[in-house]
């Protein structure tokens, strides 16, 4: 008797915790313009635009800044084993809010990646900067093709990542 109870007990707290505070978010929840300063890099929710999860384009998107890349992809061509070599990808925000780029992670350790570390304003420019070592990747003969990225994060952006890519054939000494 006294376990059941305590189960009927448990399960009508389980209950009641659980229908707490579960209701649909409405648009008039959401700020209509979350644009980060320098003085509040993160803007008014946080910075991503979001309402949470991994959204590629969050719901007031038209609000955010928008990183416009020249390109997304660079190819090296062929190099010496040992040569490290950089390429700067370069971007402008089109959006209507100022935009953080929050981290850039390389796949792999050979890539060190460098970052405008500013808030980007709207029509302001940006990069990011891979450098590659090319140290014990190469082949002799016709070398060994290199695909690496590096993957960028952003922060009160309408796209809150996107990956940049580079290649190189790799040629042993």
């Amino acid at each position: 008797m006294n376990k059941v109870f305590l189960l009927s007990a448990a399960c009508a707290l389980l209950f009641a915790s659980c229908s707490q505070g579960n209701r649909k978010v409405e648009p008039g929840d959401i700020p209509a313009n979350n644009s980060a300063t320098a003085d509040n890099p993160q803007g008014e929710n946080g910075g991503n635009g979001s309402t949470g999860g991994n959204t590629s384009t969050p719901a007031n998107s038209d609000q955010l800044g928008w990183p416009k890349f020249q390109t997304e992809y660079h190819d090296f061509g062929r190099i010496t084993e040992g040569e490290q070599v950089k390429y700067k990808f370069r971007f402008t925000n089109v959006g209507k809010s100022n935009l953080i780029i929050s981290d850039v992670k390389p796949t792999c350790g050979c890539t060190t990646p460098n970052w405008t570390k500013e808030v980007i304003p709207p029509g302001g420019e940006g990069f990011v900067e891979a450098l590659f070592n090319s140290e014990g990747r190469g082949e002799v003969g016709a070398g060994t093709e290199q695909e690496k990225s590096v993957e960028v994060f952003f922060q009160n952006s309408a796209k809150e990542r996107i990956t940049l890519t580079f290649k190189a054939t790799v040629v042993k000494k």
